[in-house]
């Protein structure tokens, strides 16, 4: 792609409105991720995340978790949702090669975090769980959903989502139906 992959503030505020936090997270959310990372054959993760408290509270949340289940971290990568470029938190969130990624953020942040991803690494969405952070019409809309199939993740109650074909399905509500 020859364009930027960063959107401008103004589109931004646009679609994103002021500037949205991500709730806190669940315990079940979290033993929802973990299951998915170990159903999906993952030993090792790289978890990536907003710079506001929820979503660095998440992020280590679920890694306790995943090192109690005999998991291993290679890495947590922090972004700031104002970041000139995200290349830098891109390119060490990959670098370890893992088999899993764990994302989670403000929709803006997270939206700028995965649009840098796809134009400037070799990530792929389907290698990727997240937090309900993630599963935001807000964050796809600023990421281009297109760019998100196979992107999966857990919901506050413990349910499942996915996208797929361009569109976000509860797979498993949990107790949010």
């Amino acid at each position: 792609m020859t364009l930027s992959p960063r959107l401008d503030d103004a589109r931004v505020a646009a679609v994103a409105g002021a500037h949205i936090q991500p709730e806190p997270h669940t315990a079940e959310e979290i033993d929802q991720m973990v299951r998915l990372a170990l159903a999906r054959g993952a030993e090792t993760v790289t978890i990536g995340h907003g710079d506001d408290p929820n979503s660095a509270a998440a992020a280590k949340a679920f890694a306790t978790a995943w090192r109690n289940q005999g998991g291993l971290v290679f890495d947590t990568i922090e972004w700031s949702d104002a970041a000139a470029s995200w290349m830098r938190e891109a390119r060490n969130l990959i670098r370890f090669y893992p088999d899993m990624y764990v994302l989670g953020g403000a929709p803006a942040g997270l939206a700028q975090m995965i649009r840098r991803l796809v134009w400037s690494t070799n990530w792929a969405a389907a290698s990727t769980i997240g937090f309900g952070s993630a599963a935001t019409p807000t964050m796809h809309q600023l990421a281009g959903i297109q760019y998100l199939d196979g992107l999966t993740g857990a919901t506050a109650a413990g349910g499942t989502w996915r996208i797929q074909g361009a569109e976000l399905t509860q797979i498993d509500p949990g107790r949010d139906a």
